[in-house]
């Protein structure tokens, strides 16, 4: 009889603990954007909590051109407040830019000036991402670390 009980809080607790909390990667109405306008590209995707899948919301989101030199091939991004494309992600961690200069990026999530990731390829560097022009680039679902989270300043 104690062996059998045992055998059931074992089991118990093994079935609780391979739960996991983490959030569903919610999948609401994907921002539609239209065609870019000639010459231009358009990118889509949403933001997730690496680990969480929780959405990023209401977080500005950046593009950062990719610059390359061409002896060494080595290259460096570069974000401007002035100049680069910015967006806030919306409820579900969604974003869309239009009407991008096409090129080479990467993307930025996060408050500049406070908490900030920049989305990563499976090697760790920062993953670039080559719009050209007329079409929608379609990301998907990228993920930075969580804490790049902001709240609005107001509801």
């Amino acid at each position: 009889m104690f062996g059998r009980l045992v055998s059931v809080c074992l089991l118990a607790w093994l079935i609780v603990g391979c739960t996991t909390n983490k959030a569903p990667v919610i999948q609401g109405p994907r921002p539609s954007v239209a065609a870019p306008t000639v010459g231009k590209a358009n990118v889509v995707g949403q933001a997730l909590g690496a680990g969480t899948q929780s959405p990023i919301k209401k977080t500005p989101v950046y593009l950062a051109q990719v610059y390359t030199d061409p002896q060494s091939k080595q290259s460096a991004y570069a974000l401007n407040l002035a100049s680069s494309p910015a967006t806030i992600s919306d409820e579900n961690g969604f974003f869309a830019f239009t009407d991008v200069d096409p090129n080479q990026y990467v993307i930025i999530v996060g408050d500049y000036y406070g908490e900030n990731d920049v989305v990563r390829a499976s090697n760790g560097d920062a993953q670039v991402y080559e719009l050209k022009a007329g079409e929608v680039t379609d990301v998907q679902a990228v993920q930075v670390k969580p804490s790049v989270a902001t709240q609005p300043a107001s509801q």
